[in-house]
């Protein structure tokens, strides 16, 4: 029984690289215990030196990275009088005084 038979047989896993990795082997596996979540691997040229192609798996649902917004916060310097409104707020709630 081969390597990836084992896996199959006893893990509940499959592999999802079909083509080659490394000249005419597949050497460079992904085992997943959900297949069907994976939209079908590509594979990428060698990065660097290396002989091994790169594989690239992404989720069905794949969603790009949006970048968000940035905002400035102004830092305030409240007076006493508004932190003490502040602290009564944060004692009080519905009417009733938490702590004394």
């Amino acid at each position: 029984m081969t390597f990836d038979n084992h896996f199959n047989k006893y893990l509940n896993l499959s592999q999802i690289v079909k083509d080659a990795t490394r000249k005419n082997n597949i050497l460079d596996k992904i085992f997943t215990n959900c297949s069907n979540f994976y939209a079908s691997h590509t594979i990428l040229s060698p990065v660097g030196k290396s002989d091994h192609n790169c594989v690239l798996v992404k989720p069905k649902c794949y969603y790009a990275y949006t970048k968000v917004e940035s905002r400035v916060v102004t830092k305030q310097n409240l007076s006493e009088h508004v932190l003490d409104r502040v602290r009564v707020k944060q004692y009080t709630m519905a009417g009733y005084v938490l702590y004394e």
